[in-house]
């Protein structure tokens, strides 16, 4: 657990030293720039930093020290000539370090780092994500990996980013914490600016960081795992909270809804299922274009090309093509490029898992005809948040027909029809309920704060404000920690090594060769884990590639392609 805390700091310490930098860099002193702002624009930078590194080379110790040279760098910038920056860090300390607040900052923190420590629950993550972070670490990225293990080509920017903070080099075991570091950010967020509208009276955002709290509750079981879900959904949260936050502040400037439109670009170089969320830059480039600064559009158009370039590319390497499992992205020169026919069976099978018909046969039936299927087979949860979710959408576009929110701003009236765009865009194509939690969360919130809006606002509520905000405090952080111990109980899972993270839980495997390089295979299932390394869940495709050269790190191809 101890290695857990260490990770949750050191990491903390370079994203906001490195994000301070950015956000000078790009804005200046503006008041619309907080902590938080910051530590996500350094774990970005830090992620791009990584993606480009493993073009190069494995991710691992000397990656670690570039990055840390950075910081150093930077630190010694700004203790030199821009001190003040550092009230950022004032800020978040004298936010949380509030005597009413301590212990429900403790207890959180206790539970996140429990939940993190343990061994990873997820089942993805011993099918291919371990496996994914293991190449990344030991050779960055590989030509053809997909032809190996055609979820390899599932490239997420998450995973380089994941490794440059695995520290196997250091321990001798790569560690898994960055899901538990973005939960905790979350949490700490989400505790520390309830009920600060500019009015001091609660609104949609607060409404909107409970309902995050709904999806972080749900995720806890993940947050041990390396998985790709857990950031890009929380981050999607954290954008439409903070969207809706300069909503409530009457905010014209183009400047933070741009910021948050790069955010967007970024999450969708994490999953691509939230890319929809890149139809926020509608707000900010109407208003730039009004006040005619065109050379802060092309700033900002730069800046997202620069976010996304290194994505492409390794989806270019990793797979043959520039969005995988999109065969019209696919540059048919490169001899590692994936068959067509491998594609397009994945795609089958997402979206038959997708709409709960587990049948790729049925994949051309209309929505009317497998929504019941679709309907019955997932939980009792996701069944009262999605009738909520079509409700609500009734609801907000009769409001807006209506007029009723003529006063609205347009960033306001951009955030509901974004996330009703991606809430039909998810239904439409492959429904899994974890990818949809987004939209069945946010899109209830939005109604639910304009229903109720009259009463947050009342004096009764603000007089009892803080009696509110602290109860939420407390109930989340007792909750956390309860839902950990009750789910260890239930499941068997045994309580964390108080020092070290608990490593992966690797699963038996035999030999398979391909020429004469030995492969792991597993003995039952398609699930190996970080070790052995490398692995390959279906021993037979071994027969139908080949090494493009002497090593791993030269790639695999397909062998029909060049006899």
């Amino acid at each position: 657990m101890l290695t857990v805390v260490a990770i949750f700091l050191i990491v903390t310490m370079i994203t906001m030293t490195i994000g301070h930098f950015f956000c000078h860099c790009f804005w200046g002193e503006k008041e619309f720039i907080s902590w938080d702002m910051n530590l996500i624009g350094g774990l970005c930078c830090c992620n791009i930093f990584s993606q480009i590194y493993s073009l190069f080379s494995g991710v691992g110790k000397a990656a670690f020290a570039c990055l840390a040279v950075i910081w150093i760098l930077i630190s010694g910038y700004f203790f030199y000539r821009k001190r003040h920056i550092y009230k950022k860090w004032v800020d978040l300390f004298g936010t949380v370090l509030n005597k009413q607040s301590i212990p429900a900052f403790i207890m959180v923190t206790i539970a996140v780092v429990l939940w993190t420590a343990i061994v990873p629950q997820h089942y993805d993550t011993y099918l291919y994500h371990a496996q994914a972070i293991h190449w990344i670490e030991d050779y960055g990225v590989v030509p053809g990996l997909g032809n190996l293990h055609f979820r390899l080509a599932y490239n997420s920017a998450y995973m380089p980013l994941q490794a440059l903070f695995s520290f196997k080099w250091l321990l001798g075991r790569s560690l898994h914490a960055m899901n538990g570091f973005f939960t905790l950010f979350m949490l700490i967020y989400i505790m520390t600016s309830l009920g600060n509208k500019a009015d001091k009276k609660p609104g949609l955002s607060d409404v909107l960081k409970c309902g995050t709290l709904l999806y972080v509750f749900y995720d806890s079981f993940h947050v041990s795992s390396p998985n790709t879900d857990t950031v890009a959904l929380l981050l999607t949260f954290y954008i439409i909270i903070k969207w809706s936050e300069f909503c409530e502040n009457d905010i014209k400037s183009a400047d933070p809804y741009a910021y948050l439109c790069l955010l967007t670009v970024y999450a969708m170089t994490l999953k691509v299922s939230v890319g929809v969320f890149a139809l926020l830059t509608v707000c900010p480039a109407v208003i730039l274009i009004k006040e005619k600064k065109v050379r802060d559009i092309f700033k900002y158009i730069i800046s997202g090309i620069l976010i996304v370039i290194p994505y492409i590319v390794r989806n270019i390497i990793t797979s043959g093509y520039m969005l995988y499992p999109y065969k019209m992205s696919g540059i048919k020169k490169l001899d590692w490029i994936m068959p067509e026919k491998i594609l397009q069976g994945d795609m089958a099978e997402i979206i038959a898992w997708g709409r709960g018909t587990l049948n790729v046969s049925r994949n051309d039936e209309h929505i009317w005809q497998w929504i019941g299927t679709w309907f019955s087979s997932i939980n009792i949860l996701w069944k009262v948040l999605s009738v909520l979710t079509v409700i609500s959408i009734v609801y907000l576009v009769t409001g807006l027909v209506s007029k009723r929110r003529e006063g609205k701003n347009l960033s306001y009236v951009v955030l509901i029809f974004v996330c009703m765009s991606g809430f039909f865009f998810w239904m439409f194509s492959a429904p899994l309920p974890r990818y949809g939690t987004i939209y069945m969360i946010s899109i209830p919130c939005l109604a639910f704060a304009d229903i109720f809006k009259v009463f947050l606002s009342s004096d009764k509520v603000y007089k009892n404000k803080k009696i509110i905000l602290n109860l939420i405090r407390y109930a989340t952080a007792t909750a956390y920690m309860i839902l950990f111990f009750g789910y260890s109980a239930v499941f068997g899972v045994r309580f964390p090594n108080v020092i070290i993270q608990d490593d992966y839980d690797n699963k038996e495997t035999y030999s398979v060769f391909l020429d004469d390089t030995e492969f792991a295979a597993p003995i039952q299932g398609d699930q190996t884990g970080y070790e052995p390394f490398p692995s390959i869940p279906y021993p037979g495709s071994v027969k139908g590639i080949e090494l493009r050269g002497d090593g791993l790190k030269d790639g695999f191809r397909q062998k029909q392609i060049h006899e």
